[in-house]
């Protein structure tokens, strides 16, 4: 229900589902364009687990550290940047367990910024697109039709797939299974 309501204007949007296998497939292993810096991943819902790594690394860092004089100072001064650096790498890996129904999957790439606006209300959204039609049509596999106006929307998503080459018998168009009013 969240999802409809913070990314799909409130049951009138569409979620895209795709073969990930395709997908994931296409997105690392870039073309030589591309950043090689890739990573597709599951997020993982647990915060116990993610506070056992972030402690294991601050537990290694300061066992790494030597006994004393320069070498300690110039290492301590050091420390809180790798500590950092290493425990935003751990937390990119994870959620907060309340977000666990969005099962959500990435795809991060290191790249030379290149950000888009949308609007959402009275404000601007940045986003970088992940251009999958161009890599790979065939990874999409489903659109879910918010249920809030199903009889205007299928019609609308239909003549979309069509208007950008779509095969209509690869595409699965359902509605929604979640009873979403707009308010």
């Amino acid at each position: 229900m969240g999802q409809w309501r913070a990314y799909a204007d409130n049951g009138r949007g569409y979620a895209l589902g795709f073969n990930l296998k395709a997908l994931e497939k296409a997105f690392a292993n870039p073309d030589e364009n591309s950043s090689p810096l890739t990573w597709t991943f599951p997020i993982a819902y647990s915060d116990s687990t993610l506070k056992d790594i972030h402690s294991k690394i601050i537990e290694k860092a300061l066992a790494a550290c030597p006994g004393q004089g320069n070498a300690k100072t110039q290492y301590m001064a050091g420390l809180p940047f790798h500590l950092a650096l290493h425990v935003l790498e751990a937390a990119t890996f994870f959620k907060h367990e309340a977000y666990k129904n969005e099962k959500e999957y990435r795809f991060l790439e290191i790249h030379p910024p290149i950000v888009k606006l949308r609007t959402r209300r009275y404000s601007f959204v940045e986003y970088r697109e992940l251009d999958w039609k161009s890599v790979n049509p065939e990874t999409l596999r489903e659109i879910v039709v918010g249920s809030a106006n199903w009889e205007v929307a299928h019609v609308f998503a239909e003549l979309c797939l069509g208007q950008f080459g779509f095969d209509l018998n690869k595409v699965n168009l359902v509605r929604s299974r979640i009873p979403y009013r707009v308010p």
